[in-house]
C-alpha cells in the first residue's frame, strides 16, 4: 500500500480526534475532572515497527483494554496504560479514599468489571463516532482486558499482520497521575478501505488527497 500523504494522514487524525473527544467528555463526566488529549497521530507501518512507531509504551507493566471491530473495517481498538494509571482512574471511578494502596493493590473482580467499562465507554464513542463520520456499519465484540509488559502487550495483538495503520492518541487527567493512550490498528486490507473513504470525503470537499 503507498505512503500516506499528509491530507490523508492529517483527516485520518481528525477522524480520531473527534472520536476521542467524545470519549473524553465521557471520561470526564465520569470522573468529574478534565481529560486532555495530546495531538493524534497516524502511522502506516510494516507490523514489527508498530512498537517503535507508538514509541510511548515504555518498559513497564501496560492493562488496559482491548475491543475487535469488524464490518467494511476490520481491527481492533485499544485502551492501555502504563504503571498505577489504570489503577488510578479505577480508583477515582469507584470514589476510593485516597489512603488505597495502589501499589499493592491487586485485580478484583469489582477492578476488573470497572476497567472493562472504562473501555468500553471510550472505545465504543471512538469507534461510533469512526462509522458515523463515514458512513460506515461497525461491529463490535465484548471488549477485553488485556496486560503485559511494554511492546509486548501490542505486540500479541499484531502477530499476524504484514502492514499496520496506527492511529493514536495520548491523552491524561488533569490533577491526577492518569496517562494512557487510545490507539486503532487496522490491516493492510482495511486500511487501503480506510484511506480510500477518506480519499473521497476529501474530492467531495473539493480537495486533492494526493
Amino acid at each position: 500500500m503507498p505512503a500516506l500523504s499528509d491530507m490523508e494522514a492529517d483527516a485520518i487524525a481528525e477522524l480520531v480526534n473527534l472520536g476521542l473527544g467524545l470519549a473524553a467528555a465521557s471520561l470526564s463526566s465520569m470522573v468529574h475532572e478534565e481529560v486532555i488529549l495530546a495531538v493524534p497521530q497516524v502511522s502506516l507501518v510494516p507490523a514489527s515497527e508498530v512498537s517503535a512507531a507508538l514509541g510511548n509504551l515504555g518498559p513497564g507493566q501496560q492493562t488496559g483494554v482491548r475491543q475487535h471491530f469488524s464490518g467494511m473495517l476490520s481491527g481492533d481498538a485499544v485502551l492501555l496504560f502504563g504503571g498505577d494509571s489504570g489503577l488510578e482512574l479505577i480508583r477515582m471511578m469507584l470514589s476510593r479514599g485516597p489512603e488505597l494502596d495502589i501499589a499493592g493493590l491487586d485485580m478484583t473482580s469489582l477492578e476488573h468489571e470497572t476497567l472493562l467499562e472504562i473501555g468500553n465507554i471510550l472505545l465504543n464513542a471512538c469507534l461510533s463516532s469512526l462509522a458515523d463520520n463515514l458512513g460506515l456499519e461497525l461491529h463490535t465484540d465484548a471488549p477485553r482486558r488485556v496486560s503485559g509488559r511494554g511492546v509486548a502487550t501490542i505486540d500479541r495483538l499484531i502477530d499476524e499482520m504484514s502492514e499496520v495503520l496506527v492511529a493514536w492518541i495520548n491523552f491524561s487527567v488533569k490533577g491526577h497521575a492518569v496517562h494512557g493512550y487510545v490507539s486503532f490498528l487496522l490491516d493492510a486490507s482495511s486500511a487501503y478501505k480506510l484511506v480510500a473513504e477518506v480519499d473521497d470525503s476529501l474530492r467531495a470537499r473539493g480537495l486533492d488527497p494526493e
